[in-house]
């Protein structure tokens, strides 16, 4: 018998979806965003020509009936509420369900490989939850996937040669996870891909995963994935890429000719290099862009763009992309802050508790002000203008000693 407490919170979901929707019953209802508390009445389940269940941010908890597993749903989504509990092995029962989606909650255990037998199921999306363990070698059964995440969980091991049966693939999540190298060859397969997100992988260090026949990208996310490599001339030829995300690799040689096309001739928004052994000359189209955002931040390069000023646009950040050899007069630019050139025309603060390092380049008169924060090897720019009589904010910044 169940407490008080559970049918109460149960009485007050379910009478409030017949209070909403008199027509509940029949094949679905979208409920989102109305705040519902309790738990999923198990009485959902004699509801037998329900096919869409989408109860997206409410607040939820308790965990999913396995007499979930009696409803004739194609759709399942309760994104951003508060279940726990595991996802019950009967959902795999359901052989008419099409989307799974069930983000944003504090679901636990594994990934059931009965699932592998849902071999209509379109959308599969756990992000955001406590789930762990491996991704089941049943899955390779779910040719008709479309959309797969698992962003934000604690699966771990490999990620399966197997993911190129999925040629129906166009959205593959697998970032903040502890899954490991290497990324599997098969994923050359999966030419209907427009988003592949991939960051934080273990291991070891692993050669660029062959992308070429991905030409629909649209999103190319490979985040901290101990790539040691050279960036790939062909992802200049992807004409409908919008953001490109390979920070935090191994990745040297310099940025390809072809990347001029992506923001020249195409309309990619986004390019971030930071945090690599990238080196040779950083390319003077970047100069004529500056509306977009591109980060080359923690790089080898041996020449800037001499024009480029530390401050000239907040789109694109040049911060300590030259290698310490190099020849610059944006000494912004440089490796091994701070103010190691020109002391004379440069100042600094240094706070040893918070390691708080404030430079600034003295201009015709004007403080050009470029505030930087070590947190771990990160950095964080929130460069101003000082002058208070062009300072757009009326903030100024006048705690500077010489150096």
């Amino acid at each position: 018998m169940c407490s008080c407490s559970f049918c109460i919170a149960a009485f007050h979901l379910l009478l409030g979806l017949w209070i909403l929707c008199p027509s509940f019953t029949r094949t679905g209802r979208r409920l989102k965003g109305l705040n519902l508390v309790g738990v999923l009445p198990v009485e959902f389940a004699n509801l037998t020509q329900l096919q869409e269940l989408d109860l997206t941010y409410n607040l939820i908890n308790g965990s999913i009936p396995k007499d979930f597993a009696r409803i004739p749903l194609l759709k399942f989504s309760i994104i951003g509420n508060r279940l726990s509990g595991e996802i019950p092995p009967e959902i795999g029962n359901i052989a008419s369900l099409e989307e799974l989606i069930l983000e944003d909650n504090q679901i636990r255990g594994t990934l059931p490989k009965t699932l592998g037998k849902l071999i209509h199921l379109r959308r599969l999306q756990v992000s955001s939850n406590n789930i762990r363990g491996l991704i089941p070698q049943s899955f390779w059964n779910l040719r008709n996937l479309s959309d797969f995440r698992v962003d934000g969980t604690n699966i771990s091991g490999n990620i399966p040669e197997f993911i190129g049966n999925w040629t129906n693939l166009q959205t593959l999540y697998i970032q903040g996870t502890s899954m490991e190298n290497p990324i599997p060859t098969a994923i050359s397969h999966l030419k209907n891909l427009t988003q592949l997100v991939i960051s934080d992988l273990k291991g070891g260090t692993v050669k660029f995963p062959n992308l070429s026949q991905l030409t629909s990208l649209q999103r190319l996310v490979l985040r901290n994935c101990l790539i040691e490599d050279r960036i790939p001339e062909y992802i200049g030829s992807f004409n409908d890429l919008r953001i490109l995300d390979l920070s935090f690799n191994r990745l040297s040689g310099s940025i390809p000719d072809t990347f001029q096309n992506l923001f020249v001739q195409q309309e990619t928004e986004s390019m971030f290099l930071t945090n690599n052994s990238l080196s040779g000359q950083i390319p003077s189209w970047i100069a004529v862009i500056s509306s977009r955002n591109i980060d080359l931040s923690y790089n080898n390069f041996n020449e800037g763009l001499s024009d480029f000023g530390c401050t000239q646009s907040n789109n694109i950040n040049l911060i300590s992309s030259l290698s310490a050899k190099s020849k610059s007069d944006s000494w912004c630019q440089m490796k091994d802050l701070p103010c190691s050139r020109e002391p004379q025309r440069k100042q600094k603060i240094i706070d040893t508790h918070t390691h708080l390092l404030h430079c600034s380049l003295i201009v015709e008169e004007e403080v050009w002000s470029l505030m930087v924060v070590y947190m771990k090897g990160m950095i964080l720019k929130v460069g101003k203008q000082v002058s208070l009589s062009h300072h757009r904010n009326g903030v100024t910044l006048q705690l500077v000693v010489h150096c």
